[in-house]
């Protein structure tokens, strides 16, 4: 089974929000730019209905082709 979630990413005052359709707040992120290709993200704030209740952190790698 696939899951699927609709929605969309904000960025602004160095925090990033993620709304997903359905559900009633963000999903809230601190970032950091690491390179030119790379971005961390540290969970700060998530909607009691979101799927990640545990603090969550993750790293973005852009792929060049």
């Amino acid at each position: 089974m696939i899951q699927t979630e609709q929605g969309s990413w904000s960025a602004a005052n160095g925090k990033n929000e993620l709304r997903t359709d359905g559900v009633r707040s963000p999903d809230v992120y601190t970032y950091k730019l690491l390179d030119a290709d790379t971005v961390h993200y540290v969970s700060v704030s998530s909607d009691p209905t979101s799927d990640c209740q545990d603090d969550y952190a993750f790293t973005e790698r852009r792929v060049r082709q």
